[in-house]
C-alpha cells in the first residue's frame, strides 16, 4: 500500500519495537535494537523503517509503531496518558484500561505512540480492523440503517480507537502525526472513528478530523452507558 502523500514530506524514523530475537540490542532510550542480518521473529508485521509523516521542525519526541505485545507492556503508562487528556476519573480510568487490554487481541491492532526525550508517552493511538461481533463495528453499523452505507464503510475498514496526547503537549502536531502513522499502514479502502460531539471550530480533535480528510457518516448518535452524543466519521484510503 503506499504512503499517504502529505504536503509537508518530513521523514520520521520509526523505531522498529517488534518482537526481536532476545540477542538484539537495546539503545540509550531502551528501544530494543535489531542486527543488521536479523528480520522480525515469525509472525510479527512487517513495519516501515519510516513513515512519511508531518512531525514539527527539530521536534526531540519519537514516533514509534508498536505490536499489541509492546503497548501491553505499558498499559498503564498509556491510560495515564488517555486520562490525563480526557479528564477521567478512577472509574472512567479502569473501564478505559479493561477496553485496551480486550482491544488488543483485535484483528490488524497497529499502535503507534510519541516517545519523549526519556522514553516516556507523550501520546499514543490505536486501532484495528473491522470484524462483525465486534461492540464498536455492532455498535456503528446498527447506526446505519442502509445497507449500502454499512457495506461503503465498515466491510473493508480499519478503526481509529484511540489518539491521545498529553495536554501539555498539544498543539504540535503530535496527533496529526500519529495519525497519519496509523493510516499509512492500515491497509484497507476506509478509515472509520467515533468521536463526541462539540463545536469543531474549538475542538483540535474535531479540526485534526477534518483535516485528515474525515467526513460525516452518522451524527448525533446515542452510546449505551454514555450520555454524550456522538458522530461516525470516514474517509476512503489510498
Amino acid at each position: 500500500m503506499r504512503a499517504l502523500q502529505i504536503t509537508k514530506p518530513w521523514r520520521v524514523p520509526v523505531h522498529r519495537q517488534q518482537a526481536w530475537p532476545a540477542d538484539s540490542v537495546a539503545d540509550s532510550r531502551g528501544v530494543r535494537q535489531p542486527p543488521n542480518d536479523l528480520h522480525p521473529v515469525d509472525g510479527q508485521p512487517p513495519l516501515p523503517d519510516l513513515l512519511e509523516v508531518p512531525v514539527p521542525d527539530a521536534m526531540r519526541d519519537f514516533l514509534v509503531a508498536w505490536t499489541p505485545e509492546q503497548l501491553a507492556t505499558r498499559a498503564d503508562e498509556a491510560i495515564d496518558v488517555l486520562a490525563e487528556a480526557t479528564g477521567y476519573g478512577p472509574a472512567m480510568r479502569e473501564g478505559s484500561r479493561r477496553q485496551l487490554v480486550e482491544h488488543l487481541t483485535m484483528p490488524g491492532f497497529r499502535a503507534v505512540a510519541i516517545l519523549g526525550p526519556l522514553a516516556d508517552i507523550v501520546g499514543f493511538g490505536y486501532g484495528y480492523l473491522c470484524r462483525p461481533g465486534q461492540r464498536w463495528r455492532d455498535w456503528a453499523a446498527g447506526a446505519m440503517p442502509v445497507v449500502a452505507d454499512r457495506r461503503r464503510w465498515l466491510d473493508d475498514a480499519c478503526t481509529v480507537t484511540e489518539l491521545q496526547v498529553r495536554p501539555a503537549c498539544q498543539g504540535r502536531g503530535l496527533g496529526e502525526a500519529m495519525l497519519r502513522g496509523m493510516l499509512s499502514s492500515a491497509g484497507t479502502r476506509t478509515a472509520v472513528l467515533s468521536t463526541a460531539e462539540t463545536a469543531e471550530a474549538r475542538s483540535r480533535a474535531w479540526r485534526l478530523y477534518r483535516r485528515m480528510g474525515f467526513r460525516d457518516v452518522r451524527r448525533g448518535l446515542r452510546c449505551p452507558g454514555d450520555p454524550r452524543a456522538f458522530a461516525i466519521l470516514g474517509r476512503d484510503l489510498p
